[in-house]
C-alpha cells in the first residue's frame, strides 16, 4: 500500500455512504467496500483501472476524467434518452404504441427491447428516469480517478458529494436506489429481465442478503458531512 492520509483508509460514515452508491458496480466487480478507491492502491491496481478506463470509458488522462463526469452530471447521461423516450411513450394511446411497437421491433429488435422497458417502468420512475444509473457510475468514475492519480481523494469526495444529495432528495432507501439502478441496467444493456445469471443481478442479491454490506450496515438518513 502505498503511503495514505489516514482520512482516505479510516473513513468517516459520511464518506462510506457517499461511496456506497456506487455498491452494486463496486459488488459485481467484487471490489471492497470499505476503500475509497474500491480496491487497494497498490501500483498494480493503478496499472489495471487505467486500462479498464481506456477500454470501457475511452478516458486516458484528466481532462478525459473531467468530461466524463460532465456528461454524466450535466449533459443527462443515459437518462437523458431515456427521459426522451418515456416522455414519447407516454403520449402515446395504446394503439399507437403498439402499432409503432411494430415498426420499431422490424428495425431495430435492440432498441424495440429499450421501448418495451421504458413502457413497463414509466409509471413506477416518472420524473426519476433512470437517475441512480448514471449517479451509481458517477461514483464509481471518482473512486477509480482517485485511484489512477486523475482526481485527488479531496476532489473526488467534493464532487461526490452534490451526487449524494441529490440522491437522498429523490430516493427514500437503499432499496429505493437500488431498484432504479437496476432498471437503468436493463435500459442500457437491453435486457427485458435481468436474471440472476447477470452480473449485476447477482451482486444486488448479495448485497441485499449480505448483513454485512452497506446496504444492510449504513442507515439511508446518515448526514453528509455538509449537511
Amino acid at each position: 500500500m502505498m503511503h495514505i492520509p489516514l482520512r482516505w483508509l479510516e473513513l468517516t460514515d459520511s464518506i462510506r455512504w457517499c461511496i456506497s452508491l456506487s455498491s452494486i458496480l463496486t459488488e459485481a466487480n467484487y471490489g471492497r467496500h470499505d476503500l475509497f478507491w474500491s480496491t487497494e492502491k497498490t501500483q498494480e491496481n493503478i496499472d489495471f483501472w487505467k486500462k479498464n478506463l481506456i477500454s470501457y470509458w475511452d478516458v486516458h488522462n484528466t481532462k478525459e476524467a473531467l468530461d466524463t463526469l460532465y456528461w454524466l452530471r450535466e449533459s443527462g447521461g443515459h437518462r437523458k434518452n431515456y427521459m426522451q423516450m418515456q416522455q414519447y411513450i407516454s403520449s402515446l394511446t395504446d394503439e399507437e404504441y403498439q402499432l409503432q411497437l411494430g415498426k420499431w421491433e422490424a428495425q431495430n429488435p435492440d432498441t424495440a427491447i429499450q421501448w418495451k422497458i421504458v413502457r413497463q417502468y414509466a409509471q413506477v420512475l416518472r420524473y426519476k428516469g433512470i437517475m441512480a444509473w448514471d449517479l451509481g457510475r458517477y461514483i464509481s468514475l471518482c473512486r477509480w480517478f482517485a485511484l489512477v492519480g486523475y482526481l485527488d481523494e479531496e476532489e473526488a469526495y467534493n464532487r461526490m458529494k452534490p451526487m449524494a444529495h441529490q440522491a437522498k432528495k429523490y430516493f427514500n432507501n437503499w432499496n429505493d436506489w437500488a431498484v432504479n439502478y437496476m432498471i437503468g441496467r436493463q435500459f442500457w444493456s437491453k435486457n427485458l429481465t435481468l436474471s440472476n445469471t447477470d452480473e449485476y443481478m447477482a451482486a444486488y442479491t448479495r448485497l441485499k442478503n449480505n448483513p454485512e454490506s452497506p446496504f444492510n450496515t449504513l442507515d439511508w438518513n446518515v448526514p453528509l458531512e455538509d449537511d
